[in-house]
């Protein structure tokens, strides 16, 4: 456990008070322009001040140093609470230091002698005793380990203290004449006094250096004293570098020990007096809040609590209970108790009443059953009591809790009359001895299985061989074994002969755990069951076309490729994509497409052998597999017909479409000897089709590999790990941070791809070739979707920062994207501001006129709008007063190297004026260098992102570094 100082230093870094971030400013001005003041006084000449200023000001500063050192003696020793051994050395040292400087300051040649001449020498020894015992005691402060002193040693440490200082002071006045010189009779400093007053400078030097070593100068306290041992410094600063004791130096000298004191006090008077007080009133404030909310226990709990006095008065009586009796608290208070029982057992219940005042006892919820109450109206209410003694400011109280029950009684009264449920209930209930003789069946099960008056055995309902289902001694044997048993049979009805139900069977034992009886609730199954069969046929078929999916192509593609190994002719795989499918669906809508993809696939199964399958692949794509053919020119005969039973217009109620395709050829087991392989090869194929003028077929060709055929095959891995979600496509994550905080105030999600024969592919290959070939439309989807399940779970484990994500604009061009954008988002939970869109500044540029309503729609939602790699296109800059920017992102073309590079810096800085002007926020992009940082933050950019803070990574890694963050680095 922490000690209590420890606690304190907590509790007062968490509410230090906000002015002194005022003193601490301008002690580290004073401390500040003191240190320039004393190196400048280096190369100017001495001189004394004037004294009609000087002395008094001197004297001045002097007391006030003395009334200083008395006040943080004194708010140590009249410490509230806890007391720390480090604030006691700081107060009792600081008595020593006073009590010197007094002394000294009756020392000087101007006064009166005191107890012995007054001399320079004297009143410097003095001075320099004081200075010594400051340094050391701040030293003390900074090494000691925080410890609890205790109150009642404060007198013997005042006596040590006194005697010590006395002793001292006693000395110095009595032999300062034997003492070492200090100063020479020119008031120079002799080789003693420059390495007495060296030795205060590097005990200062010393503390400051540990303190900054264990991080003690951080929060305010530390501050503080930082402020004090910094301002002690410039004042020893001053006394080195001038000899004179009237000197400016000097006098600066005594001014800075004065900040330096006020520093000390200030930290004195707050963790000795100010801070225990408000924690003080903290606890107060807590303990107040408690008894508010123990009060407000009783006061709503759900049942009545009543508590009444020795003499049967009642006391306090809680809401429920006012609200179960209908009276009001200025009614009952004051009132006998039995005023809340029946006429008839008010007096019996007094003299109970009596009896339990003389021997009080406990009494359980309940152990009287349910007794009745007398309503304000004068009706009754069943309630049940249980009762309890306690002792209130020394007077003996009984405590009932009075529990209304008429809702549990008019409960258990439906409970009788939902019993007659079963009788109506569709299911078929059953009871049998444990012999399985029939002893019950609802009316249901009668009519369903014929039951008349005649004895049956419950075992003859089940039907006979059914197919996986379980024998009846197995059912009711689990049921004994285990007390119930829950699963699927068939049972053989009368009017329908063998149909599936779901059965539950209970075993019910007598108190000796003797088998009784079995309970039997069977549901028909046979709508579901119907059900199943069709999910099993929508698992592997299409549900638009009702042409099987890649789940069932796959199978067919391999039993070709063996087909075609054992012999028996060729197998040819064709991939068919429609041209300009997406054409149709943004012109005549997604219904329109559909009926299109509709009659495609009945043209194309015309065309087909009896073998051949034909496939929908996803969208508009569709796979043929070809098997027992001949040759080359069998599988070239398949596509010519395919291609022209699509020349033929395809009429969509009164608007006539003409589609075409274009077909690529993978031969078996020629070219492939794999599915996967088969597909990527046709696949290549039907894009060097598309590339010769769509409309056509090729022939895959081992030739056309390279650049061109790797392009294909990205492509085509791409869209199948977009539509399959194999894992190969992942977000990684890269914070924004504040420059001065260095708070996240951001997150940008990036897409990254890691395809299993390619390795590692960057975006800036796969991009284009997403928006290529039309893909970008999914691939941005399946990023916004992962974004935002990110972005949710990090709300639902408590971390709170908005996602930026980049879009395409592709995808700013589709006319509801803001709508799909948006209810993606509302699905998963989020609020709009906590999206920030990112669409680069080019792409931007090029297509303002189409993507500005979108970019309108979305900000209207809520959801902020910024600009990526801005400076790359200049001719935006005039659309800045008019898009609905939020935020600027400077492209690290500009950001990197920006500290030595001055066009750069010239750029960035008119940016970041430009901007403010339009009041968009600023956000510099590949900052990895502290110098760039530090430009960055001269040019009042205030967020940065890049390498110097946090590199893209993982969920988990990001998750884990806002986790990892305090409240003092969030």
């Amino acid at each position: 456990m922490a000690p209590p100082g420890a606690l304190l230093d907590a509790r007062t870094d968490i509410s230090a008070p906000p002015e002194e971030a005022g003193w601490l400013t301008l002690g580290w001005w004073l401390i500040a322009a003191g240190t320039l003041g004393g190196l400048l006084m280096l190369f100017a000449q001495p001189g004394p001040p004037a004294d009609a200023w000087a002395h008094p000001l001197s004297t001045a500063f002097r007391y006030a140093n003395v009334s200083l050192a008395l006040l943080i003696f004194l708010s140590g020793w009249n410490h509230q609470g806890h007391a720390s051994s480090r604030e006691m050395v700081l107060a009792f040292g600081f008595l020593g230091v006073g009590v010197l400087d007094f002394v000294q300051a009756l020392s000087l040649p101007t006064m009166p002698d005191f107890v012995t001449s007054n001399t320079h020498q004297k009143a410097l020894t003095l001075c320099i005793a004081a200075r010594l015992l400051a340094a050391g005691v701040l030293l003390a402060r900074v090494l000691m380990p925080e410890r609890r002193f205790e109150r009642e040693h404060r007198g013997g440490w005042l006596a040590i203290t006194l005697a010590l200082t006395l002793l001292v002071a006693a000395t110095i006045l009595s032999g300062h004449a034997t003492l070492p010189p200090l100063v020479d009779s020119l008031g120079l400093r002799t080789t003693t006094g420059m390495l007495i007053e060296t030795l205060v400078m590097l005990a200062l030097l010393a503390t400051l250096f540990l303190m900054i070593l264990r991080e003690r100068h951080r929060g305010w306290h530390g501050g503080l004293l930082l402020v004090a041992v910094a301002g002690m410094m410039v004042a020893e600063l001053h006394w080195l570098l001038r000899d004179a004791a009237a000197d400016l130096g000097h006098l600066l000298g005594l001014g800075f020990k004065v900040v330096a004191c006020v520093a000390l006090y200030r930290l004195a008077h707050l963790r000795n007096l100010r801070m225990p007080w408000m924690h003080l009133q903290q606890m107060r404030s807590e303990l107040d809040e408690k008894q508010r909310f123990l009060d407000t226990l009783i006061t709503e709990a759900p049942d009545g609590v009543l508590v009444v006095d020795e003499h049967g008065r009642i006391v306090s009586a809680n809401k429920q209970l006012l609200n179960d009796f209908g009276y009001s608290e200025a009614d009952l208070l004051g009132q006998p108790v039995e005023i809340l029982l029946p006429a008839a057992q008010r007096q019996r219940h007094a003299s109970e009443r009596s009896n339990f005042a003389q021997a009080p006892y406990a009494r359980p919820m309940g152990a009287m059953g349910a007794v009745s109450g007398a309503c304000r109206d004068g009706s009754l209410l069943p309630v049940e009591i249980s009762l309890g003694n306690v002792t209130i400011e020394g007077h003996r109280c009984a405590v009932a809790f009075v529990r209304n029950i008429e809702a549990r009684r008019k409960l258990e009264e439906e409970r009788a009359h939902l019993l007659s449920v079963l009788e109506e209930s569709p299911d078929w209930v059953f009871q049998c001895t444990h012999e399985l003789k029939l002893t019950y069946a609802n009316p249901a099960a009668r009519e369903a299985f014929a039951i008349g008056e005649q004895a049956v055995h419950l075992d003859t309902l089940f039907a006979e061989h059914a197919a996986l289902s379980l024998p009846p001694e197995a059912l009711f044997g689990s049921a004994m074994r285990n007390g119930v048993f829950s699963g699927e049979s068939h049972l053989r009805c009368a009017s329908r002969g063998r149909i599936p139900v779901s059965i539950v069977i209970v075993a019910h034992r007598d108190a000796h755990d003797v088998l009784e009886r079995y309970s039997l609730v069977a549901r028909d199954l046979s709508e579901r069951v119907g059900w199943e069969q069709q999910l099993a046929h929508n698992a592997t078929h299409d549900s638009l076309t009702g042409l099987p999916n890649r789940l069932v192509l796959t199978e067919r593609i391999e039993q070709a490729i063996d087909q075609a190994r054992r012999g028996r002719g060729l197998a040819a795989l064709l991939f068919l994509d429609l041209d300009n499918f997406k054409l149709i669906n943004d012109t005549l809508g997604h219904n329109a497409g559909d009926q299109v993809l509709v009659e495609v696939s009945d043209k194309l199964q015309h065309c087909l052998r009896q073998g051949d399958t034909l496939a929908r692949f996803g969208g508009d794509e569709f796979v043929v597999v070809a098997p027992g053919l001949r040759d080359t020119e069998d599988a070239t005969a398949i596509a010519r017909k395919l291609l022209e039973a699509l020349d033929h217009p395809v009429l969509i109620g009164e608007t006539t479409v003409s589609v075409n395709a274009s077909i690529g050829i993978c031969l078996i087991p020629r070219d492939a000897d794999s599915a996967e392989t088969a597909m990527s090869h046709a696949d290549q194929a039907m894009y060097r089709s598309k590339r010769a003028g769509r409309g056509h077929f090729r022939l895959y060709a081992p030739e056309h590999d390279g650049d061109t055929v790797l392009d294909v095959e990205l492509a085509a891995e791409l869209k199948r790990a977009v539509r399959d979600d194999n894992g190969e496509l992942s977000l990684h994550y890269q914070p924004e941070v504040a420059i001065g905080s260095g708070n996240i105030l951001c997150v940008e999600a990036l897409l990254r791809w890691n395809s299993p024969r390619h390795g590692e592919v960057p975006p800036d290959r796969f991009v284009p070739l997403a928006e290529e070939t039309g893909l970008i439309l999914e691939l941005g989807q399946w990023v916004m979707t992962r974004a935002c399940q990110q972005l949710a779970a990090w709300q639902q484990a408590g971390i709170h920062t908005r996602m930026a994500i980049n879009i395409s604009v592709h995808e700013l061009k589709q006319p509801d994207f803001a709508e799909r954008l948006g209810k993606s988002v509302s699905e998963h939970g989020l609020t709009f501001d906590a999206i920030e869109l990112e669409v680069t500044e080019t792409a931007l540029v090029q297509s303002l006129e189409s993507t500005a309503e979108n970019l309108g729609r979305l900000r209207a939602l809520g959801m902020r709008i910024a600009l990526d790699d801005f400076g790359t296109g200049y001719s935006s800059l005039a659309h800045l007063s008019t898009l609905p920017i939020d935020k600027l992102k400077i492209d690290r073309e500009f950001v990197n190297g920006i500290s030595h590079a001055l066009n750069n810096r010239f750029i960035v800085e008119a940016l970041i004026r430009l901007a403010d002007q339009l009041g968009i926020e600023v956000i510099a992009e590949g900052v990895e260098t502290h110098a760039d940082l530090g430009v960055l933050g001269e040019l009042g950019c205030e967020s940065v992102q890049g390498w110097l803070f946090h590199r893209p990574m993982g969920g988990a890694a990001c998750t884990e570094l806002m986790q990892m963050r305090s409240p003092a680095d969030a």
